[in-house]
């Protein structure tokens, strides 16, 4: 068979998908990328998301106590506005009894009674419970390990600087073998003084 007879057709054909710009597939082989494209997520895929941060018990229950972690305290003057607050929506009573004010975590705390127990086993009490926890900052809290904030007297009181450990009881503890309970005694000047705060808003 003469030679122009092979080559001519092939020629011809490679002019027609030339004109109709089309790809021999020879050519689409050897330009093919050597690693394989990333695959496309359906559009209705979704990253997976964190489960709901959820409370036990919840907000509206009283914390089990006794509870150990970290005590801190509120700057000056700020416990008072939250008592002022708490009395004037009816949701705590004055406490003649009480050394000092407290925050626990939630809003079933109001109006509680604490006792603090202190690492060298004194206990502190008993405190009124007058404000609780932002819902918003709960996670972050227990992720600190905090237990109960106090108002600054008391803070300073115990010569506090930093977060200190304790347990929060809900009734006084008993005393260790090795160590005195010291609860400290209510002067009449301290009975006065809850009322005092309140009213005119001295630091607490």
């Amino acid at each position: 068979m003469p030679l122009y007879r092979v080559i001519l057709p092939a020629a011809l054909v490679c002019l027609i998908w030339g004109v109709m710009g089309l790809t021999p597939v020879w050519a689409e082989e050897q330009s093919a990328p050597e690693s394989e494209p990333e695959p496309v997520l359906p559009l209705s895929a979704e990253a997976p998301q964190p489960a709901p941060f959820v409370l036990h018990p919840p907000y509206a229950a009283a914390t089990p106590l006794p509870l150990r972690g970290h005590a801190m305290y509120y700057n000056p003057g700020v416990m008072a506005r939250v008592l002022s607050y708490r009395l004037q929506r009816g949701q705590v009573q004055l406490c003649a009894e009480c050394v000092g004010y407290a925050a626990l975590l939630r809003a079933g705390d109001l109006n509680r009674r604490i006792w603090l127990q202190w690492e060298d086993g004194t206990v502190d009490g008993p405190f009124l419970v007058v404000d609780a926890a932002d819902v918003r900052h709960i996670p972050a809290l227990l992720a600190r390990n905090w237990a109960v904030d106090l108002d600054y007297r008391s803070a300073q009181r115990r010569g506090m600087n930093r977060p200190l450990p304790v347990t929060v009881h809900a009734h006084p503890p008993a005393p260790p073998a090795d160590a005195s309970v010291v609860l400290p005694a209510v002067e009449s000047g301290q009975q006065g003084w809850a009322l005092i705060c309140s009213a005119v808003e001295l630091p607490c």
